[in-house]
Order: C-alpha cells, then sequence, then structure tokens
C-alpha cells in the first residue's frame, strides 16, 4: 500500500491540533480546518505526549512546517512576536543558505576530485604474467599428441 506524504502530513497535523484544544483550532479559518480534515489519511492517527516537546517527536518536516505556518498566521498575537519569528526563521535561512553554499561550492568539488585522481593513479596498474604450471603443460601435450585437444 502506498501511503501518500501529503496525507500522511495532514494526519499528524490534525493529531497536533486535537492535542492543542478548541482555543487553537478556533482562531485557524474553518477552510483550513476542513482541508486538514479532508486531505488526511484516516487510518492513520498519531499518538504525541503533551509532557514531551514536539521537536524531540517523530513529527514530519512537512507537518513541523505546517504547524510553524499556522502559528505565524493564525496563533502570534503581537508583532513582537512576528517580528521574533521572522527573525528566527531569516536566521535558519542564512545557515542553510551557508551549508548548501559550501558544500556545493564548484571550487571545493574539483578540489576534492583531484584527491580521488592521485589515489586512482598511485594504485599499481602492472600486468602480471601468468604461469601455467609444469604439470598443466604435460597434461595439454599428451592431449594434444592424442589429438583430444586442439
Amino acid at each position: 500500500m502506498v501511503i501518500d506524504r501529503q496525507a500522511t502530513m495532514y494526519s499528524e497535523v490534525y493529531s497536533i491540533l486535537n492535542m492543542l484544544g478548541k482555543n487553537y483550532r478556533s482562531s485557524i479559518p474553518k477552510q483550513i480546518l476542513n482541508l486538514i480534515e479532508n486531505k488526511r489519511f484516516k487510518e492513520y492517527n498519531p499518538k504525541y505526549s503533551v509532557s514531551i516537546p514536539l521537536w524531540k517527536q517523530n513529527i514530519s518536516k512537512d507537518a513541523t512546517e505546517f504547524i510553524c505556518m499556522l502559528h505565524y498566521n493564525y496563533w502570534t498575537k503581537n508583532e513582537d512576536e512576528k517580528n521574533e519569528m521572522d527573525n528566527i526563521l531569516s536566521t535558519n535561512q542564512k545557515k542553510k543558505d551557508e551549508y548548501l553554499k559550501i558544500k556545493y561550492n564548484p571550487d571545493n568539488i574539483f578540489k576534492n576530485n583531484t584527491n580521488i585522481e592521485k589515489n586512482i593513479k598511485a594504485e599499481s596498474t602492472d600486468l602480471i604474467e601468468y604461469k601455467e604450471p609444469v604439470i598443466k603443460k604435460i597434461i595439454n601435450k599428451i592431449l594434444k599428441i592424442l589429438h583430444l585437444k586442439k
């Protein structure tokens, strides 16, 4: 059975919203609540503990991002909270961009390949001469004389 990633995400968000209670659910527009309810995977009902922080529980990245979007759009109470979230999100984006820049920097990619090429060239590629055992030579000559081997 193929499980849709998006439906799984909606199921996780649905469970988290149920865990949070009516106060949080009431601040979300009915259209979004209906979307979550209709698109979720009905057979998948994850259980989360209130005593453990959400980031320590097994929640998909997509569900975490969706909850973050709900928090930003509907649960923040004032502009200071929104500005703080903006700062956190922009800092995280900068860290991710720096990581990707270092990881996929074209100059570094080619530098790493030269080390690999040196290791390959350092390996011995000499030909090994195969010597047939003496007994095998004698057997082959006898078979050749008797015309059993060509």
